[in-house]
């Protein structure tokens, strides 16, 4: 007979879930998976005539796109012979500069980084991100949103979003022709709470470029791009487009920012057994190859509360 505390335990909600293992050949495993390439390249005359174990003959349309744009391939050779356990304490020891690492983590390969990734525990992995990140002074982004979509409501929870600190706020809409009000609320109340609040609101991607268009938003990131060819063209995309959306934002003073899913590749049924560490990894180097400013993993987007400022002071990051 069992307890009955244990009974009432295995009732409760978060017990419900259910936990899957593995299953390496649709590529449901987080990181190593014995189908993930091994690091490589070879170049020849200039150009990449092999990646991560790849001939040119095999490419598909994102192997293309980073040989091309995403590797700095004058140091490439060199770097992918040294040794990976190497590279790993380089990037979280705090006594090896940011500008000496960096020469060397953009000519790996996905695959070389990821290598060089695995070796490192959680810890050794935010010590490496606190010293590579390159924005001087990391900000945070509030999530303003309510069950009917009332602007009005949007507007006043913007402006105490922006009053309690937040530089970037988001919106989303349950109905998509209210996408403008929620726009257009979140941007006015954003700048009565602190001028110089930077908002978007978060849509199917034409939608959301009108809308930056109109002046309606001011930054956008839910740009999507994949680790796998077939996601990228079941939804008519390639890496190609994706840069041009991303120059279509620039070239009207939006900032803007990829999205990639980790595990977009494993529900659409293409992730081609590879893990969604090494996935993630492609898709970090076609944000890098569009020049894009950075990639939001959507699966870690997750919020962090910092201390309000005092009322009528400056956020106490900014002050001197």
């Amino acid at each position: 007979m069992r307890s009955k505390r244990f009974e009432a335990l295995a009732k409760r909600p978060v017990n419900q879930d259910g936990f899957v293992k593995e299953w390496i050949e649709e590529g449901f495993i987080a990181m190593e998976s014995p189908n993930d390439p091994k690091p490589s390249i070879r170049i020849v005359n200039g150009a990449v005539t092999e990646l991560d174990g790849k001939p040119v003959e095999q490419f598909d349309l994102i192997d293309h796109f980073i040989a091309r744009y995403g590797i700095n391939l004058t140091r490439a050779e060199e770097v992918m012979a040294m040794d990976s356990v190497k590279l790993a304490n380089m990037l979280c020891d705090p006594n090896v500069k940011r500008s000496d690492i960096v020469p060397l983590t953009t000519a790996m390969t996905p695959a070389k980084i990821v290598e060089v990734v695995s070796h490192m525990n959680v810890v050794e992995m935010m010590m490496a991100m606190q010293k590579m990140r390159a924005r001087r002074t990391p900000s945070q982004q509030a999530h303003v949103t309510n069950i009917k979509d009332n602007p009005v409501q949007i507007a006043a929870d913007a402006a105490e979003g922006a009053w309690r600190g937040f530089d970037e706020q988001e919106t989303t809409v349950a109905v998509a022709r209210y996408a403008p009000f929620n726009a257009i609320a979140l941007l006015v109340g954003s700048q009565v709470g602190r001028p110089g609040v930077l908002t978007q609101c978060s849509l199917e991607e034409a939608t959301e470029l009108k809308l930056g268009m109109l002046g309606h938003t001011c930054y956008a990131e839910t740009i999507s791009v994949y680790g796998t060819e077939p996601v990228f063209t079941d939804g008519d995309d390639t890496p190609w487009s994706k840069g041009f959306l991303a120059s279509s934002y620039a070239s009207r003073g939006l900032k803007m920012r990829f999205t990639s899913g980790s595990g977009s590749e494993v529900q659409m049924g293409y992730a081609e057994g590879k893990s969604m560490l090494y996935l993630e990894a492609r898709c970090i180097y076609i944000t890098k190859a569009a020049g894009c400013k950075a990639c939001r993993m959507a699966p870690s987007a997750v919020s962090a509360y910092r201390p309000p400022c005092r009322p009528g002071s400056a956020p106490y990051w900014r002050k001197t």
